[in-house]
C-alpha cells in the first residue's frame, strides 16, 4: 500500500467513527446531570447513569461518551400479573380498613394481604428499574407483619394486631412507590364506602 491509500483508509475509518459518534450522540435525548446526554465525556466504560427513567452507558467509540442503553423489555403476561396483584394489595388494605370500623373479619383480611405481598416478593417479576435488595425484603416483611397482625387480632390483642396494621399500611406505601415507577402507574390507597 501507498502512502495515498493509507491516509484514504485512516480518513475514511475517521469519517465513519465520526458520524457513527454523531448519530449515537444524536440518538440520545438531552439530559443535564454530570454531563450525561450533553456530549461531555464520562469517566469510565460501563459507567450508568439514570436521567429522568433513561438509563445511560459510558462506551468507548474512539473516545469514551454517554449513550443510551436498551434495557430488555418484560413480557406483557408478567406486567399485567404485577398489576393484579398491587390492585389486590389496594383493595385489601381497603377493605381491612373498612372491617376494622366493627372488627368483623380483619383477621382474614389481613391474611389475604400477607399472601398478596409474598406474592410480590417471590412470584410476581420484580418492577422495572426497581433493585431486588429494596424491594424483596421490605414485601416479605410486609407479609411478615400482616400475618402476625392477624395472629394477634385472633389472640384477643387487637390493639396490637391493628397497630402492627397500621405500621404496614405505612411502611406498603414506599413499595407502591418502587411498583409506580417500575410501571409508570399510580397505585394508591382507597376508601371503601362500604364492606
Amino acid at each position: 500500500m501507498n502512502t495515498t491509500e493509507l491516509l484514504r483508509r485512516a480518513a475514511t475509518g475517521l469519517l465513519a467513527s465520526a458520524l457513527l459518534g454523531g448519530l449515537i450522540a444524536a440518538q440520545a435525548p438531552a439530559a443535564s446531570a454530570a454531563g450525561v446526554g450533553t456530549g461531555k465525556p464520562c469517566n469510565r466504560v460501563g459507567q450508568t447513569a439514570n436521567v429522568k427513567g433513561t438509563v445511560y452507558q459510558c462506551e468507548d467509540w474512539g473516545t469514551l461518551r454517554w449513550v443510551v442503553r436498551k434495557t430488555p423489555s418484560l413480557p406483557k403476561f408478567e406486567l399485567d400479573y404485577l398489576r393484579t396483584v398491587t390492585n389486590r394489595v389496594i383493595r385489601d388494605v381497603a377493605t381491612a380498613d373498612c372491617r376494622a370500623k366493627d372488627g368483623i373479619g380483619v383477621s382474614s383480611t389481613l391474611r389475604f394481604l400477607a399472601d398478596d405481598f409474598s406474592t410480590l416478593a417471590d412470584d410476581a417479576v420484580l418492577p422495572p428499574g426497581v433493585k431486588a435488595a429494596d424491594y424483596v425484603p421490605r414485601a416479605r416483611t410486609l407479609a411478615e407483619f400482616s400475618e402476625q397482625a392477624a395472629d394477634e387480632i385472633d389472640d384477643g390483642y387487637e390493639a396490637d394486631g391493628y397497630a402492627r396494621y397500621a405500621v404496614v399500611k405505612e411502611e406498603a406505601l414506599p413499595l407502591l412507590a418502587m411498583i409506580n415507577k417500575g410501571l409508570g402507574t399510580k397505585f394508591a390507597y382507597k376508601t371503601r364506602s362500604s364492606c
